[in-house]
């Protein structure tokens, strides 16, 4: 089975750590895994961080750069790469976004998974990804 994680990660922290612990898991058991981070450019660090450390893990990264808050070449780029996995796994709200926005994103085997947030605007930000699941 071949899986592709897709995580805009924060501060390395709750999340982003279950995100990894949870891809070596599932490398340890014999499935393929493939981790799409999403580089805001806004604030790249954040996915440069969360690079460096799945790689120190021995995990497989892709970075897709997002020029904006919806990027339509960000969305394609993620539906090709999304169509050669059996099963794709979102993690919060901006991965959950541009796999639902991606053309044809109804012929992907999606998993969502919301983790909370800690504070009220990163809350609302949950809740609408919950809606939207």
């Amino acid at each position: 089975m071949r899986v592709m994680h897709l995580i805009a990660p924060g501060v390395l922290a709750g999340a982003e750590r279950l995100v990894l612990a949870g891809c070596e898991a599932l490398v340890a058991c014999g499935v393929e895994i493939e981790l799409i981070v999403i580089e805001e450019t806004r604030k790249p660090s954040l996915a440069r961080d969360f690079v460096r450390e799945a790689e120190a893990r021995g995990l497989r990264t892709k970075t897709l750069v997002s020029r904006g808050r919806f990027d339509m070449m960000l969305m394609h780029r993620l539906f090709l790469a999304a169509c050669q996995v059996d099963l794709l796994h979102v993690h919060g709200f901006k991965a959950l976004v541009h796999a639902q926005a991606a053309p044809d994103s109804s012929l992907l085997c999606l998993m969502i998974s919301c983790h909370t947030a800690s504070d009220d605007h990163l809350d609302r930000y949950e809740r609408l990804g919950r809606f939207l699941a």
